[in-house]
């Protein structure tokens, strides 16, 4: 018996659903996938060279769990883009069709837009901010990441988010139409944030 491990490649991720073909226009709107196959029950999606990468299954049996949000499950899934641009560039597109982030964070390793599909998971796009795994694997495991984390907060609320937003709910996003125009991330200045009442109030946060 041979105690090496065979290391395979995530391949896709299944998700049940009760809005079949929404769920696959979105997708494709989103990331570009499209069906490889599409059934009443279901639909095997792609957007590279894959069979699939995501699947879908639905079922008149099937229902939403209206407190999926704090069931145990998966917290959201992950698309990353080979660079900053075309990160924007989705914002961009996305934005002009309404479909905006219901949050944006700088974690040091990612700049990532979260976007709400139409069953409510959460779909990150995100950029490797040292566009090299190796480099990003080794600033996560050097615990940096807290460090960036709690550094972020502070800033955000020491400059921009207290005391002008006390009492209510806040939203970070990139900045502007363009974000493009006001920053672009690298493995020590990051991120731009503003204040969602439109105000434009420049936060940029120095993590390295």
């Amino acid at each position: 018996m041979t105690s090496k491990i065979n290391q395979p490649t995530l391949h896709h991720v299944n998700l049940k659903t009760t809005r079949l073909q929404e769920m696959i226009d979105w997708y494709g709107t989103v990331v570009g996938s499209k069906p490889n196959f599409q059934f009443p029950g279901g639909a095997w999606l792609t957007n590279d060279g894959a069979n699939h990468r995501i699947a879908l299954l639905t079922s008149s049996k099937m229902s939403d769990d209206p407190d999926k949000l704090v069931h145990a499950g998966m917290h959201h899934l992950a698309f990353e883009f080979g660079n900053f641009n075309d990160l924007l560039d989705t914002y961009s597109r996305l934005r002009e069709l309404d479909i905006k982030p219901h949050m944006s964070l700088d974690h040091g390793i990612t700049t990532s837009f979260y976007y709400v599909d139409p069953d409510g998971n959460s779909v990150e796009l995100q950029y490797d901010n040292f566009d090299d795994w190796n480099k990003s694997s080794e600033w996560m495991r050097t615990r940096r990441t807290l460090r960036a984390i709690r550094s972020a907060c502070r800033s955000i609320r020491r400059r921009w988010l207290w005391p002008a937003t006390a009492g209510r709910p806040v939203t970070t996003c990139i900045a502007g139409p363009s974000p493009a125009n006001f920053c672009r991330p690298s493995p020590s200045i990051h991120v731009c944030r503003w204040i969602d009442d439109g105000r434009t109030a420049l936060s940029i946060v120095v993590v390295g």
